[in-house]
């Protein structure tokens, strides 16, 4: 990075690329390694990009050009600067998900839904009386979740950022686990069908509303488990506390429109568009390492969304 540059204004961006945005990035200089899916990590000062390199540290290359700023839907990691708690774009259209996931649904889900956890966490912190959690970002809400209004709005904005990127395109990710990922799966279920299965289970079996879950115990070891309403497996006093790296949420305005009271069908789909680029992400760069996955996902600066119709 250019050491002239003031350090208090240049953040570190973690990019998730769409489909979309392969075309319109393409060039001799950084092209070849573009692929839907692929992460980037990007310098930028006051809405130009200053610096973009590949997150396997093999490439680097330097740019002057803020319109790739509308390559920018969904943030991983903290900036230096404050975070604070926003409604996200998607990294994708809602109709992107179809045949598996429908339309209307996503648009529901993302627009109406989630953008209520959003509006009511912010309200609730804004009043809260200690203040404690105000200027706190995501992850440390959810981690000191314990009144009941945080556990249901912080989680289910935590939840979602996390479900969004979790999901992808058809055809436009890997379709399986990979390295290290791939590993852990043969070794603690035997086999990526075994886990499967397993996961498949604890979303079907959960009573009413909430989430199954793939993720990281204290241990190392993955492990499978199902919370209740917008409950994650950070939070204080969940019965089986982990680092989530997948997750799939079962609640009925995920699927009642296209699936109605099918619950096992809409569980089988969901496989169609995991998106194990980030699930392989997620676990290598924080679950392996015991660390939370901090997700934070912005609007884009030029007020432009990604949501299609």
């Amino acid at each position: 990075m250019n050491e002239n540059l003031p350090n208090h204004s240049v953040s570190l961006l973690i990019v998730f690329l769409r489909q979309s945005d392969i075309e319109m990035l393409r060039s001799p200089d950084f092209g070849r390694f573009l692929h839907p899916g692929v992460l980037l990590k990007l310098w930028t000062l006051n809405g130009t990009i200053l610096r973009i390199k590949h997150t396997d540290n093999q490439r680097s290359q330097f740019a002057q050009d803020s319109a790739l700023w509308s390559s920018v839907s969904c943030v991983l990691g903290p900036s230096e600067e404050k975070m604070t708690i926003v409604f996200p774009n998607l990294p994708y259209s809602y109709s992107a998900l179809e045949p598996y996931m429908d339309t209307l649904t996503m648009n529901l889900h993302h627009a109406q839904h989630h953008q209520t956890y959003v509006h009511s966490l912010k309200t609730f912190l804004e009043t809260e009386q200690n203040g404690e959690l105000k200027d706190k970002d995501i992850v440390k809400i959810v981690q000191n979740a314990k009144a009941e209004k945080i556990r249901n709005n912080g989680g289910g904005h935590y939840n979602h950022c996390l479900f969004w990127l979790w999901l992808a395109p058809p055809g436009t990710a890997n379709t399986a686990p990979y390295g290290n990922l791939s590993a852990r799966i043969d070794a603690d279920f035997g086999s990526l069908d075994a886990m499967m299965t397993q996961f498949n289970a604890a979303a079907a079996t959960r009573f009413g509303s909430g989430w199954a879950w793939l993720g990281v115990g204290s241990n190392g070891k993955l492990g499978i488990t199902s919370t209740p309403n917008q409950d994650n497996p950070l939070m204080p006093d969940v019965d089986e506390p982990m680092i989530p790296i997948l997750g799939l949420d079962v609640w009925e305005h995920s699927y009642f429109l296209k699936y109605q009271n099918r619950r096992p069908e809409y569980i089988h789909a969901f496989w169609k568009l995991v998106n194990w680029d980030q699930v392989v992400y997620c676990y290598d760069e924080h679950a392996s390492k015991q660390k939370p996955v901090p997700v934070e996902m912005t609007d884009m600066p030029s007020g432009k969304s990604v949501a299609g119709k």
